[in-house]
């Protein structure tokens, strides 16, 4: 049998919870319906970025267990820039997003950069 509380978690991600990913005039949702995207320079990514520095496939973000996680998978890293917080430099490993930021695929750049993943959870 099946408990559920009245109460959720403080830290769980709520089911209509949404991942808000922007890159130009790309925007692509990471929610419990479409629970992963690929990032890289592949065209069978979610999300193309063309830049020497990025992989084929260079990073993923799934929902993993209430959380949204980001997996690097590249040579170059993938750098994380969170708007209340410290940045991060991810190389062959993980991080759970929160908040809102900007995430660099192979190399640090500007908010600006046309090469910016801006990323927002709702």
């Amino acid at each position: 049998m099946t408990a559920f509380s009245d109460a959720p978690p403080d830290d769980s991600v709520p089911q209509d919870a949404l991942l808000i990913l922007d890159l130009q005039k790309q925007h692509v949702s990471v929610n419990y319906e479409n629970p992963s995207v690929t990032m890289g320079r592949d065209s069978k990514n979610r999300i193309v970025i063309n830049h020497p520095k990025v992989s084929r496939v260079h990073a993923r973000i799934e929902l993993q267990k209430d959380k949204f996680v980001l997996t690097d998978q590249s040579t170059n890293g993938t750098y994380i820039h969170p708007n209340d917080g410290d940045a991060v430099v991810l190389k062959k490993g993980k991080r759970a997003l929160e908040g809102d930021g900007i995430i660099f695929l192979g190399k640090a750049a500007t908010p600006d950069s046309p090469n910016a993943i801006h990323y927002q959870i709702l």
